[in-house]
Protein backbone atom coordinates (compact mmCIF):
# COMPACT_ATOMS: atom_id res chain seq x y z
CA UNK A 1 0.00 0.00 0.00
CA UNK A 2 2.77 2.30 0.75
CA UNK A 3 4.16 1.89 -2.74
CA UNK A 4 0.86 2.83 -4.40
CA UNK A 5 0.57 6.08 -2.35
CA UNK A 6 4.10 7.03 -3.32
CA UNK A 7 3.34 6.59 -7.06
CA UNK A 8 0.07 8.53 -6.80
CA UNK A 9 1.86 11.28 -4.88
CA UNK A 10 4.55 11.62 -7.57
CA UNK A 11 1.91 11.66 -10.32
CA UNK A 12 -0.06 14.32 -8.53
CA UNK A 13 3.05 16.49 -8.07
CA UNK A 14 3.89 16.12 -11.78
CA UNK A 15 0.36 17.12 -12.80
CA UNK A 16 0.44 20.16 -10.48
CA UNK A 17 3.78 21.30 -11.97
CA UNK A 18 2.40 20.92 -15.49
CA UNK A 19 -0.67 22.96 -14.53
CA UNK A 20 1.50 25.75 -13.13
CA UNK A 21 3.67 25.81 -16.29
CA UNK A 22 0.54 25.88 -18.49
CA UNK A 23 -0.92 28.81 -16.52
CA UNK A 24 2.38 30.75 -16.77
CA UNK A 25 2.63 30.01 -20.52
CA UNK A 26 -1.01 31.11 -21.03
CA UNK A 27 -0.42 34.39 -19.16
CA UNK A 28 2.74 35.08 -21.20
CA UNK A 29 0.93 34.31 -24.47
CA UNK A 30 -1.95 36.57 -23.48
CA UNK A 31 0.48 39.39 -22.53
CA UNK A 32 2.34 39.18 -25.86
CA UNK A 33 -0.97 39.08 -27.73
CA UNK A 34 -2.14 42.29 -26.02
CA UNK A 35 1.18 44.03 -26.77
CA UNK A 36 1.01 42.92 -30.41
CA UNK A 37 -2.61 44.07 -30.73
CA UNK A 38 -1.71 47.56 -29.51
CA UNK A 39 1.18 47.75 -32.03
CA UNK A 40 3.90 47.79 -29.36
CA UNK A 41 6.37 45.87 -31.57
CA UNK A 42 6.12 48.35 -34.49
CA UNK A 43 9.48 50.15 -34.28
CA UNK A 44 8.49 52.73 -36.92
CA UNK A 45 5.92 54.04 -34.48
CA UNK A 46 8.67 54.93 -31.99
CA UNK A 47 11.29 56.32 -34.38
CA UNK A 48 11.64 60.07 -34.67
CA UNK A 49 10.35 62.02 -37.64
CA UNK A 50 13.15 63.07 -40.01
CA UNK A 51 13.66 65.38 -42.95
CA UNK A 52 17.04 65.28 -44.70
CA UNK A 53 18.08 67.02 -47.91
CA UNK A 54 21.85 66.63 -47.81
CA UNK A 55 24.24 69.56 -48.11
CA UNK A 56 22.21 71.75 -50.52
CA UNK A 57 19.13 72.41 -48.39
CA UNK A 58 18.20 72.49 -44.73
CA UNK A 59 14.76 71.18 -43.80
CA UNK A 60 13.53 73.27 -40.86
CA UNK A 61 9.84 72.32 -40.51
CA UNK A 62 7.52 69.76 -42.05
CA UNK A 63 3.97 68.47 -41.61
CA UNK A 64 1.71 65.97 -43.33
CA UNK A 65 -2.05 66.38 -42.96
CA UNK A 66 -4.67 63.93 -44.12
CA UNK A 67 -7.58 65.46 -46.07
CA UNK A 68 -9.71 62.34 -46.44
CA UNK A 69 -9.16 58.62 -46.95
CA UNK A 70 -7.12 58.92 -50.15
CA UNK A 71 -5.56 62.43 -50.16
CA UNK A 72 -3.00 64.30 -48.06
CA UNK A 73 -1.26 67.70 -47.94
CA UNK A 74 2.47 68.06 -47.26
CA UNK A 75 4.23 71.24 -46.09
CA UNK A 76 8.03 71.60 -45.94
CA UNK A 77 10.19 74.63 -45.15
CA UNK A 78 13.60 74.49 -46.86
CA UNK A 79 16.55 76.82 -46.62
CA UNK A 80 18.91 77.24 -49.58
CA UNK A 81 22.40 76.44 -48.24
CA UNK A 82 24.20 76.95 -51.54
CA UNK A 83 26.13 80.12 -52.24
CA UNK A 84 24.23 80.73 -55.52
CA UNK A 85 20.70 81.68 -56.44
CA UNK A 86 18.63 78.85 -57.88
CA UNK A 87 15.59 78.50 -60.13
CA UNK A 88 13.20 75.59 -59.40
CA UNK A 89 12.33 73.29 -62.35
CA UNK A 90 10.43 70.30 -60.99
CA UNK A 91 9.61 68.43 -57.78
CA UNK A 92 8.67 64.75 -57.68
CA UNK A 93 7.26 62.94 -54.63
CA UNK A 94 7.72 59.18 -54.40
CA UNK A 95 7.05 56.52 -51.81
CA UNK A 96 9.77 54.13 -50.64
CA UNK A 97 8.92 51.76 -53.54
CA UNK A 98 9.60 54.48 -56.14
CA UNK A 99 5.92 55.01 -57.01
CA UNK A 100 5.15 58.66 -57.74
CA UNK A 101 2.54 60.62 -55.80
CA UNK A 102 0.56 62.99 -58.01
CA UNK A 103 -0.62 66.12 -56.22
CA UNK A 104 -3.50 68.08 -57.71
CA UNK A 105 -5.60 67.13 -60.68
CA UNK A 106 -5.49 70.20 -62.87
CA UNK A 107 -8.23 71.94 -60.88
CA UNK A 108 -7.06 72.47 -57.32
CA UNK A 109 -4.03 71.32 -55.41
CA UNK A 110 -0.66 70.69 -57.02
CA UNK A 111 2.69 71.96 -55.79
CA UNK A 112 3.75 75.50 -55.02
CA UNK A 113 6.92 77.08 -53.67
CA UNK A 114 6.44 80.25 -51.65
CA UNK A 115 9.60 82.36 -51.39
CA UNK A 116 10.11 83.79 -48.83
CA UNK A 117 8.14 81.38 -46.65
CA UNK A 118 6.05 84.07 -44.94
CA UNK A 119 4.79 85.38 -48.28
CA UNK A 120 1.35 84.69 -49.66
CA UNK A 121 2.03 84.47 -53.41
CA UNK A 122 3.77 81.38 -54.76
CA UNK A 123 7.02 81.92 -56.66
CA UNK A 124 6.62 78.64 -58.60
CA UNK A 125 3.59 76.41 -59.19
CA UNK A 126 2.72 73.16 -60.97
CA UNK A 127 -0.66 71.44 -61.27
CA UNK A 128 -0.54 68.48 -61.35
CA UNK A 129 2.74 68.15 -59.48
CA UNK A 130 4.30 66.03 -62.25
CA UNK A 131 4.36 69.10 -64.55
CA UNK A 132 7.29 71.50 -64.82
CA UNK A 133 7.19 74.31 -62.27
CA UNK A 134 6.11 77.66 -63.70
CA UNK A 135 7.65 80.82 -62.25
CA UNK A 136 5.05 83.40 -61.27
CA UNK A 137 7.22 86.11 -59.69
CA UNK A 138 10.42 85.86 -61.75
CA UNK A 139 12.49 85.77 -58.54
CA UNK A 140 15.28 83.30 -57.90
CA UNK A 141 15.68 81.43 -54.63
CA UNK A 142 18.53 83.34 -53.00
CA UNK A 143 21.15 81.82 -50.67
CA UNK A 144 20.04 81.35 -47.03
CA UNK A 145 16.41 82.19 -47.93
CA UNK A 146 13.78 80.02 -46.28
CA UNK A 147 10.97 78.95 -48.63
CA UNK A 148 7.87 76.80 -48.11
CA UNK A 149 7.02 73.88 -50.38
CA UNK A 150 3.33 72.99 -50.39
CA UNK A 151 1.99 69.79 -51.90
CA UNK A 152 -1.82 69.74 -51.93
CA UNK A 153 -4.28 66.96 -52.67
CA UNK A 154 -1.69 64.21 -53.12
CA UNK A 155 -3.14 60.82 -54.02
CA UNK A 156 -2.32 58.22 -51.42
CA UNK A 157 -4.26 56.44 -48.75
CA UNK A 158 -2.86 57.49 -45.40
CA UNK A 159 -4.20 57.08 -41.91
CA UNK A 160 -3.74 59.15 -38.77
CA UNK A 161 -0.87 57.73 -36.72
CA UNK A 162 0.68 55.96 -39.72
CA UNK A 163 4.31 56.73 -40.58
CA UNK A 164 4.96 57.72 -44.22
CA UNK A 165 8.33 57.40 -45.94
CA UNK A 166 8.51 60.00 -48.73
CA UNK A 167 11.32 60.68 -51.21
CA UNK A 168 11.43 64.20 -52.67
CA UNK A 169 13.40 64.77 -55.88
CA UNK A 170 13.96 68.48 -56.38
CA UNK A 171 15.31 69.59 -59.78
CA UNK A 172 16.75 73.09 -60.05
CA UNK A 173 19.19 75.27 -62.00
CA UNK A 174 21.85 77.53 -60.60
CA UNK A 175 21.52 81.14 -61.70
CA UNK A 176 23.74 84.20 -61.81
CA UNK A 177 23.60 87.42 -63.82
CA UNK A 178 24.86 86.02 -67.10
CA UNK A 179 24.59 82.26 -67.08
CA UNK A 180 21.96 79.62 -66.33
CA UNK A 181 23.63 76.38 -65.39
CA UNK A 182 22.69 72.76 -66.00
CA UNK A 183 19.86 71.13 -64.07
CA UNK A 184 20.82 69.62 -60.72
CA UNK A 185 18.97 67.18 -58.48
CA UNK A 186 18.71 67.23 -54.72
CA UNK A 187 17.02 64.24 -53.12
CA UNK A 188 15.32 64.58 -49.77
CA UNK A 189 14.11 61.83 -47.46
CA UNK A 190 11.15 62.41 -45.21
CA UNK A 191 9.92 60.09 -42.47
CA UNK A 192 6.77 61.61 -41.00
CA UNK A 193 3.69 60.71 -38.98
CA UNK A 194 0.31 61.41 -40.56
CA UNK A 195 -1.52 64.03 -38.50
Amino acid sequence: MRMSNKINSKGQIAIEHLNIYMIVASVMLLSFSVLYYFDFFNMEKFTAEQCEFGANFLCTEFALQRQDDNKFDLYIKLQNLMNKEIIANNIILENELGEEYVCGNGGTGGVSIICPHEGSNPSWTANPSSDTLVASTGEAWTPTRLCQLEFRECNEESYVGQKEQIIIIFKFKGSDQTLTHLTHNSTGYLSINVG
